[in-house]
């Protein structure tokens, strides 16, 4: 199966940021044949994402890419980013979607989260138009959402506990 048998006209990736089993996670979604086309230029070679799978080498090279683009601190401290999977989602006939999913480490605990700073540039190189949005569920008293484009990749949120 090819990464999308449709062209889309919505340059887009969302990821959610919330809270499971005691541990900060993540899941990002992006399309694949946007994904495809900036790990061609990231990596200088062709990236097809194609089949049921990623295969190992494309996980390596898509996993170092997102560490990368995508960056997060907690109360102002630095934390790490562990990627646990990255897989296709055909659910939609249409149109392939890669989903990153992961935890996010550091020296906090969940009930002390005050402040999030959020950098998101993935996809800019290949798609200028490229909009990534963040929404943080379920982490303090109500649900929060960045927007970032090419000329604003990086974002503040305050929680209230």
């Amino acid at each position: 199966m090819l990464c999308s048998s449709i062209q889309h006209a919505l340059k887009l990736s969302t990821t959610t940021i919330s809270t499971e089993k005691g541990q900060l996670v993540f899941q990002t979604r992006m399309f694949a044949d946007d994904l495809s086309e900036c790990m061609r230029q990231y990596t200088k070679t062709r990236f097809p994402i194609e089949g049921e799978k990623i295969s190992t080498e494309q996980a390596k090279h898509i996993e170092r890419y997102f560490l990368e683009k995508f960056s997060l601190k907690v109360n102002s401290a630095p934390t790490t980013i562990q990627i646990k999977s990255i897989e296709p989602d055909f659910s939609d006939p249409d149109v392939t979607v890669i989903v990153v999913r992961g935890e996010i480490k550091g020296k906090f605990r969940i009930s002390d989260i005050r402040e999030m700073s959020v950098r998101n540039t993935l996809l800019f190189v290949c798609a200028p138009e490229q909009k990534n949005i963040v929404n943080v569920k379920k982490i303090g008293n109500e649900d929060k959402a960045l927007v970032f484009n090419s000329e604003h990749d990086l974002g503040y949120l305050e929680l209230d506990f």
